[in-house]
């Protein structure tokens, strides 16, 4: 007889079944049986798990189906089913790391525990990793009054005694909603539960507010009410009673919770929904700055007065940590200020702390000792990771403008915090020192004016240092896609580009296009209009930055619009030429000696200072740049 029964309830899990039962079937502990529920199904899941089952002939397995009734009825049913010690519960979108039963089972029976939980990775579609931590003790107990205020078990990293779930009666099936929590609230009222601080689930969507039934999160609070007026009506003598204080608390207290999931879930929504890969997540987003303005300055303000300002440089400084949450381009020019700062202090332990539009850019920077990616689109978990991260001497927040940033900055564990004080964005408050932000200088000095308040003395340039074996005479690179806010401000006409291809494949280059996966396609209209196209590769979508950044190092030119690549190509050395219309070159402009800017002559150009305020609807600007003008800057680097 196997020691755990592991009961998955599925419906509709074509998708993610097969990884479910393989992060079981990768076990360290072998002592298992699986039980799988078919809630009712009408897709071709149970056809998917009867061809896994006849796979793999060594995994004991027992295969139920019922009538749609719900996970409550389904795991009922699996239990019903198991003559094992221990129940553990895998919903069929989740998986377990290799050793969570071996785990389990050691602490459970070497403490007579009868449920234990654990903690759980939150993983992103990106990729990104979010810990979610209900304990940091290695082993903490859940008493059942701590447990009437926060949850601190997840049903997939639940296991508990068979003989226990006998007696409480399993999940209440009458509830579609927060059964899982008014079970495990039963258990803990009258037996011994704990959760361990390993991280032994894996969970690929949010806790709450996404898709299933934890999206709705206006049925999931009036049931867990619901819970509390059971678990009070169930109060018997010898129990663990809710006293009335205890119980208007209580709820109290998950109406809090309440709001703060749909406030949660809103920044989540607007910074995720309404963001099209074309769009900086701060500047692009008009609902994003109204939020960020009109909730982000009283709520800064407000920090800002209960904040005690220092205005002593620490002594020693041996940690510290940089905050710039959008932009591959600033993040380039923030190389230079990185190198500054270590030439300062050569010992000290740099984390740079992004957002997932500047993650891979920051990677290549040298002289970052640790890059933490921040899921912007939940405060709450920003402010977390950036707590747990540990505590730092100096913290450095480069953005301009945003609230959310000034924000988050205010919670970091830092002795002394460094911003900027923007004309007319009231975000300076929670600083310890500030640097004015000017519209007068390159970006890169006013990143710089924040070192310079801590006496630091600042001469480096953008540099990103990429091996290659050589640069190749006949390639150049064009990138004439533009990122961010308003993109197509920033385009040069399409009929101007295939000129300047076929003059450059006419005089025997080759040309590559660069870009990402959504430039592909228009890529491609481009390359099918040209002359020689025999000579036109199109990288658009197929290169990571570093791929992107090898490619740059190796051409002869590079021509691009106002955008990071311009700025990666700048720092690497590359020979440039830049279009800029709405930016202005001495703002944005490359730095290098080997690049040469052209700006559009109209007086309305440039008109960007912060990065949305765009004064027309269409390129004007750009138009007005000629292609003798960019066919004479070519003619000065390369032979044509």
């Amino acid at each position: 007889m196997p020691m755990v029964s592991i009961i998955i309830p599925y419906y509709n899990s074509k998708r993610t079944i097969i990884r479910t039962l393989e992060s079981i079937a990768g076990q360290t502990f072998t002592g298992f049986e699986i039980i799988l529920v078919d809630d009712g199904s009408n897709d071709n899941t149970h056809i998917i798990v009867d061809d896994y089952i006849k796979k793999h002939k060594k995994i004991v397995f027992k295969h139920y189906y019922q009538e749609n009734a719900g996970p409550s009825e389904a795991r009922n049913l699996g239990i019903s089913k198991s003559d094992a010690e221990y129940i553990a519960f895998l919903d069929s979108d989740d998986s377990w790391v290799s050793n969570k039963l071996e785990i389990q089972m050691k602490l459970m029976s070497e403490n007579k525990i009868d449920l234990l939980g654990s903690n759980i990775n939150i993983l992103e579609p990106s990729g990104q990793i979010i810990r979610k931590y209900f304990v940091k003790s290695e082993l903490e107990y859940i008493s059942f009054y701590r447990l009437l205020f926060r949850h601190y078990f997840h049903t997939s990293s639940s296991v508990i005694r068979k003989k226990t779930l006998d007696y409480i009666g399993g999940f209440p099936e009458k509830q579609k909603y927060a059964e899982d929590t008014l079970l495990f609230a039963r258990i803990t009222r009258k037996y011994k539960t704990a959760v361990s601080n390993d991280f032994l689930v894996n969970t690929y969507k949010h806790l709450f507010g996404d898709s299933g039934l934890s999206g709705n999160l206006k049925e999931s609070n009036k049931y867990e009410l619901n819970n509390f007026k059971i678990l009070r009506r169930e109060n018997v003598n010898g129990a663990k009673k809710i006293s009335f204080f205890i119980y208007v608390l209580v709820l109290l207290f998950e109406y809090v919770k309440y709001f703060r999931k749909n406030l949660v879930v809103f920044f989540r929504n607007i910074f995720k929904k309404n963001i099209s890969m074309k769009q900086n997540h701060e500047r692009g987003n008009s609902k994003f700055r109204f939020l960020d303005r009109y909730v982000g300055i009283p709520i800064i303000f407000a920090l800002g007065l209960l904040k005690k300002r220092r205005k002593t440089i620490p002594d020693s400084i041996t940690k510290a940590a940089f905050l710039k949450t959008a932009g591959i381009g600033d993040t380039i020019l923030l190389s230079a200020v990185v190198r500054d700062f270590k030439d300062a202090y050569p010992d000290v332990h740099l984390t740079f702390f992004v957002a997932s539009n500047n993650y891979e850019m920051a990677q290549l920077i040298s002289g970052i000792d640790r890059v933490i990616k921040l899921q912007v689109a939940n405060p709450l978990e920003c402010i977390r990771n950036i707590k747990e991260s540990g505590e730092y001497d100096i913290w450095i927040d480069f953005g301009p403008w945003p609230r959310i940033n000034a924000l988050l900055s205010c919670f970091s564990n830092a002795r002394l915090k460094v911003g900027f004080k923007t004309e007319g964005q009231h975000r300076h408050y929670i600083y310890d020192l500030t640097a004015e932000h000017s519209t007068h200088l390159h970006e890169l000095d006013n990143y710089k004016n924040l070192l310079k308040q801590l006496g630091i003395d600042c001469h480096n340039l953008p540099c990103i240092s990429i091996q290659i074996p050589k640069c190749i005479d006949n390639r150049i690179t064009i990138h004439m896609f533009p990122g961010g806010f308003q993109s197509y401000s920033k385009e040069w006409p399409d009929a101007n580009w295939i000129e300047i291809i076929d003059q450059l494949t006419a005089c025997h280059y080759e040309v590559f296009l660069t870009g990402a996966k959504i430039d592909r396609e228009k890529a491609v209209q481009i390359k099918a209009q040209v002359a020689n196209k025999d000579s036109v590769n199109i990288v658009a979508g197929e290169f990571d930055l570093k791929q992107t950044a090898k490619l740059l190092k190796s051409s002869i030119l590079v021509i691009s619009v106002n955008t990071g690549i311009m700025h990666l190509a700048s720092a690497l050395g590359c020979n440039l030429i830049a279009l800029h219309g709405p930016t202005s070159f001495k703002r944005w402009g490359p730095l290098d000696a080997n690049a040469i800017s052209l700006q559009s002559g109209l007086q309305c150009s440039p008109c960007l200072n912060l990065g949305f305020e765009y004064q027309c609807q269409t390129n004007s600007c750009m138009k007005s740049i000629t292609t003798k003008a960019l066919m004479d800057a070519i003619q000065e680097i390369v032979p044509i």
